[in-house]
C-alpha cells in the first residue's frame, strides 16, 4: 500500500507541476504590453515561448514522461497489475501549452521509450503500445484544444476517449476480458487511471482559478476602470520608478501631464455619457499604435486628466507626444450619430539628473514641473504642447 500511496504521489507532482509551468509560460508570453511592465523596471532578461522554447519544453515534459512510465502506479489487488499515466501531461501540454510542445512530448516519450524497450528486450505489443497510443493521444488533445470545449469537458472528452482507445488496443493485442480476475484488473485500472487524472485536472484547474481571481483584484487596483489605462495608484509606483532611477543611475526622464480643453463644455452639451465616450476615444487614441519600445505608460489620474511617464533611454518625448496631439484633433468622437471635435493641452517636463540630492528634490517636485507647463499650455490660448528641460 505504501508504494501505492508514494507512486501516485510522484506521478502527480510531476504532472501537476509540469502543466502548471506550461501553463504560466504561456500566459507570461501572451500577456500584451499594456499588462505587464517588466520592460518598464530594470530587468535581466524575459521568459519567451518562442518555437525553439517549444520544442525545448516539450523534449523536457518527454523526458518527464519517461521517467512517470518508471514509477508505475502498483494496485494493491493482484499481483503484477500496474498503472501507466505516462500519457497524461500530454494532454496538459497541449491544452495548457501548445500543439508543437504536445508533439515534440509525444516524439520525445516514443524515443526514450524505444531505446529503453531496445536496451531490455520488449514485446512487440509494447513497441506498438508506445508508438500507437502516444500519436493517437497527441492527436486527440490536439482535436480537443481546437474545439475550445470548457476545461471540464475537454477533460472528460480526453479521458474517455483515451480509455477508450486503450482498451480497444489491449482487446486486440490480448483479448477482452473474460476472467473473474482479468475484469476486476481492468476496472482497477480504469478507476485509477481516471482518479488520478481527474484529481490532477481539478487540482490545476483551481490553482489556474486563484490566479485568475488574484489577476482580477490585481487589474482592479491597477487600472482604471473606464478607459483601461492605468489609474493613479499606478502612475506614482510609476513616478517613483523613474525617479528612484533618476537618482540612482543618473538616468534622464520624462513627466507630462495632459488635459481635455473644455471638457465641462462637453459634458454640458453632450451629456455625461457623451463624456465617457470621449474619454474612451482619447485613451484609445493615446495607446494607439504604441510600440513596446515607446517607454511611456499612460495614465488617467483624475476626471479629464490623463499622464505619461517616460524612462530612460528617452525617445523623444515631445515628438511622440506632438504625434498623439495631432490624431486626437484630426479624430473627432463618433456618439449617437454626432462627431465630437476633442482638442488637449499638454505640460511635459524632461529631467535630467547632475546632482540631485533627495532632500532637494522629489517626486512632487516632478509632477509641479509637468503640471506648470500644463497650465501654461492653458494660459497661451490651449490645444498645445508646452515643455521645460530641467536639470537637477
Amino acid at each position: 500500500m505504501l508504494s501505492f500511496v508514494n507512486a501516485i504521489l510522484i506521478n502527480l507532482s510531476i504532472i501537476v507541476s509540469t502543466s502548471l509551468t506550461l501553463y504560466f509560460l504561456s500566459i507570461r508570453q501572451s500577456l500584451a504590453d499594456s499588462q505587464v511592465d517588466s520592460d518598464f523596471m530594470n530587468q535581466t532578461g524575459r521568459v519567451s515561448l518562442s518555437i525553439g522554447h517549444q520544442m525545448f519544453l516539450g523534449m523536457i515534459v518527454g523526458i518527464l514522461c519517461f521517467f512517470i512510465s518508471l514509477n508505475k502506479i502498483p494496485v494493491p489487488l493482484y499481483g503484477g497489475l500496474t498503472v501507466d499515466v505516462r500519457y497524461l501531461p500530454i494532454f496538459f501540454s497541449i491544452y495548457y501549452g501548445s500543439t508543437l510542445i504536445g508533439m515534440f512530448n509525444g516524439a520525445t516519450l516514443i524515443v526514450l521509450k524505444l531505446i529503453q524497450y531496445t536496451v531490455r528486450g520488449a514485446y512487440i505489443y509494447e513497441y506498438f503500445n508506445n508508438i500507437f497510443l502516444t500519436i493517437s493521444l497527441v492527436i486527440l488533445a490536439t482535436i480537443i484544444k481546437k474545439q475550445h470545449f470548457s476545461q471540464k469537458k475537454s477533460v472528460l472528452t480526453f479521458l474517455i476517449v483515451a480509455l477508450t482507445i486503450r482498451l480497444i488496443s489491449f482487446s486486440v493485442i490480448f483479448s477482452p476480458p473474460s476472467s473473474f480476475k482479468s475484469l476486476v484488473n481492468v476496472l482497477s485500472y480504469i478507476m485509477i487511471f481516471s482518479l488520478v487524472f481527474l484529481f490532477t485536472a481539478w487540482l490545476i484547474d483551481s490553482s489556474i482559478s486563484i490566479s485568475k481571481t488574484i489577476h482580477v483584484y490585481r487589474t482592479s487596483s491597477i487600472y482604471d476602470h473606464l478607459t483601461k489605462l492605468y489609474n493613479k495608484e499606478s502612475f506614482y509606483f510609476f513616478l517613483d520608478h523613474v525617479y528612484n532611477d533618476l537618482i540612482s543611475n543618473r538616468k534622464t526622464c520624462a513627466i507630462a501631464i495632459l488635459d481635455i480643453d473644455n471638457f465641462k463644455e462637453i459634458n454640458d452639451h453632450y451629456g455625461h455619457l457623451a463624456g465617457d465616450h470621449v474619454l474612451m476615444h482619447v485613451a484609445n487614441l493615446l495607446t494607439k499604435d504604441k510600440t513596446p519600445l515607446e517607454s511611456p505608460r499612460i495614465c488617467r489620474i483624475g476626471g479629464d486628466e490623463f499622464a505619461m511617464i517616460f524612462k530612460a533611454p528617452l525617445t523623444q518625448p515631445d515628438a511622440f507626444i506632438e504625434k498623439k496631439l495631432t490624431l486626437i484633433n484630426q479624430s473627432p468622437c463618433l456618439y449617437e450619430d454626432l462627431a465630437i471635435p476633442i482638442e488637449l493641452s499638454c505640460g511635459l517636463a524632461i529631467i535630467e539628473a547632475t546632482s540631485i540630492e533627495k532632500k532637494k528634490f522629489n517626486t512632487e517636485d516632478m509632477y509641479k514641473l509637468a503640471d506648470n507647463m500644463l497650465y501654461e499650455a492653458k494660459r497661451n490660448g490651449k490645444n498645445q504642447l508646452v515643455t521645460t528641460y530641467q536639470n537637477v
